[in-house]
């Protein structure tokens, strides 16, 4: 069911720039005036208003695609760091691993988030359990459940210089599950 949910949260923000798009199309290329159909009877002034509307909305909706930060999911346990916390745990994170330093986020992707506006490496990777990050950083957000630690991609053995975690949960079993994937990651 949890599955089911994500993928529809997932399929609706992937079209919801398209039905925006499709919307604002219909309002400027299909709309007739002096239609005797009760159809779409919209006075001049509130279809500029509406298209002026939707014009703003699909240059938010494109902008904000690319500038701002996907929203905490409470369902999944999601509470992020707030910027200045995300911010200085990126810059310890990139002093200590060195220019050439590789950093795993597991759970954590508001500090991977600001480690992608400080750093231009390729080699900074974000191990997350909500799919919407693999939308938003292709090839370098992969999908973790704590529940299958070791269900990792074995050129991460040994990988990494630096592993940041933020476990979901504070059980006894979730820590034990963290730290296998830790120990799996850290050189």
């Amino acid at each position: 069911m949890e599955t089911e949910i994500t993928e529809e949260k997932d399929n609706f923000e992937q079209t919801q720039l398209a039905r925006l798009m499709h919307a604002k199309n219909i309002l400027e290329n299909s709309f007739d005036t002096n239609a005797e159909n009760d159809d779409c009877v919209l006075s001049e002034e509130a279809r500029l208003a509406l298209l002026s509307h939707l014009e703003e909305v699909c240059n938010l909706t494109t902008n904000s695609e690319k500038d701002t930060f996907v929203e905490e999911d409470w369902e999944l346990s999601q509470f992020w760091y707030d910027q200045e916390t995300s911010t200085t745990l990126a810059k310890v994170a990139l002093k200590c691993a060195g220019d050439k330093g590789r950093i795993a986020c597991v759970s954590s992707p508001s500090v991977y988030h600001q480690l992608k506006t400080l750093s231009e490496s390729d080699e900074h990777y974000l191990f997350e359990y909500d799919k919407r990050f693999q939308h938003k950083y292709p090839g370098q957000a992969l999908f973790y459940d704590y529940k299958s630690p070791l269900e990792l991609d074995s050129k991460f053995h040994l990988y990494f210089d630096i592993v940041m975690a933020d476990p979901p949960f504070l059980s006894e079993e979730c820590l034990e599950k963290f730290a296998e994937t830790i120990n799996f990651f850290n050189r």
